[in-house]
């Protein structure tokens, strides 16, 4: 099953409709994540493994990941979630029951409080912007769309990208791990976070 949030890009100004319809697609890609990932066999890897590689000295170790193409590095998790280098895999940090979801000003807070990289020279964390988050998206699969190799565990679902609307100040741009989809969402609505340097 293939979630399409197309009905949602009628009129912005409803609100309620749009957080109701948003909430229910969470809910329901958060349910789709569990599930196994399908890829097309006619279309080749948009992000193939040998497009990232592991950030040496990061801590945890192996958290970090460099995007050959673009030079951006990420974490391989979303917060609220930590990389266990053991089991290759994002896993919830023990103090939440599930990845962390926040208001687009509350996504800002936390990449500006986020701990900084032990890598030598790292920069801030900070919101990856509306191409840098969209340029995770591998639309060759779904559920999740994204490499598992190299993102694992994560929630299928909208992540927050630094980018606000120019077309609605209340707006800001949101992209679907889920299928690899981006629009635009109410910045009060609450999405998850995926850092970038």
């Amino acid at each position: 099953m293939r979630l399409s949030l197309r009905f949602l890009q009628t009129d912005l100004s409803k609100g309620a409709a749009m957080r109701g319809g948003a909430a229910l697609c969470l809910g329901l890609s958060i349910l789709a994540a569990q599930a196994q990932q399908v890829c097309s066999p006619h279309m080749p890897k948009e992000r193939p493994d040998s497009r990232y590689e592991v950030v040496q000295n990061a801590e945890p170790a192996n958290s970090e990941v460099r995007d050959i193409r673009t030079g951006l590095v990420w974490q391989r998790c979303a917060l609220g979630m930590v990389w266990n280098d053991s089991a290759q895999t994002c896993q919830l940090d023990g103090s939440l029951t599930s990845a962390q979801i926040a208001t687009w000003t509350q996504a800002l807070d936390l990449a500006r409080a986020a701990v900084p990289s032990k890598v030598a020279g790292a920069t801030a964390w900070r919101l990856p912007s509306h191409a840098e988050l969209y340029s995770l998206a591998d639309r060759s699969c779904y559920r999740p769309a994204l490499n598992t190799t190299w993102f694992p565990g994560d929630p299928a679902s909208w992540f927050w990208s630094g980018s606000p609307n120019r077309a609605a100040v209340d707006s800001a741009w949101i992209v679907n791990t889920y299928n690899g989809e981006d629009f635009v969402s109410s910045k009060n609505t609450r999405w998850f976070v995926r850092l970038v340097r």
